[in-house]
């Protein structure tokens, strides 16, 4: 399935060849944001009352979503929900970060990796970027301590952690605006590209290089 990102909305597409989809995609969205019948739509409906700007998949089909939003279903969720794959909201998942969350990635051992604007999770002071346990409790063991925002994520092969935002700093050690996590949570001191201007967007190559946007 293909899950699509609206304003104030959520959207679960059945799968499709992927040129098809782009084709039809580019067609299909008007400018007021509507969607036409040449794109199925099935009845996936979360229903968070602010922009969501980030999914991520588990395993087990349940989808995550970070962003803008303090309900989910009408139901308190605050920056960051698990929706059932029915669309339904997944009652036992609350961390409840205290602002917003722009990015999430799902580790190879189902911890899921969360990003963003907060200072802490479910009352823990963790700055910017944190780590949560499967069932949506906060793992303990990981704490970079970002000095600013956060926005993108990568996780290459080796289980290091790419890191993007308006940062200057992370665990104290000067890193402006991209740094790398070594899978415990510490500062990969190896790397240190400095950009000079915040980095909104992260991705893997195949052969390993990382691009930065």
């Amino acid at each position: 399935m293909i899950y699509m990102i609206c304003t104030y909305s959520i959207l679960r597409l059945p799968l499709v060849n992927p040129l098809r989809f782009i084709f039809f995609a580019l067609l299909s969205i008007l400018p007021a944001g509507l969607i036409s019948a040449q794109l199925t739509v099935d009845t996936f409906n979360p229903n968070p009352n602010g922009s969501v700007t980030s999914l991520a998949v588990q395993p087990d089909g349940k989808v995550l979503m970070g962003g803008n939003f303090t309900t989910v279903s009408d139901v308190t969720r605050n920056y960051l929900a698990r929706a059932n794959t029915d669309g339904t909201l997944d009652g036992s998942f609350n961390p409840n970060p205290n602002y917003y969350v722009n990015s999430l990635t799902v580790q190879a051992d189902g911890k899921i990796l969360m990003a963003g604007l907060f200072t802490s999770v479910g009352e823990t002071t963790r700055n910017y970027v944190a780590r949560l346990n499967a069932d949506g409790t906060l793992d303990d063991s990981f704490n970079p301590i970002a000095n600013d925002g956060v926005y993108s994520m990568a996780v290459q092969a080796d289980g290091k952690i790419v890191i993007g935002g308006d940062f200057t700093t992370v665990g104290g050690v000067t890193r402006n605006r991209i740094a790398r996590l070594n899978a415990d949570g510490t500062l990969d001191t190896s790397f240190s590209p400095s950009a000079s201007s915040t980095v909104y967007s992260l991705n893997l190559q195949p052969d390993g290089k990382i691009l930065m946007g």
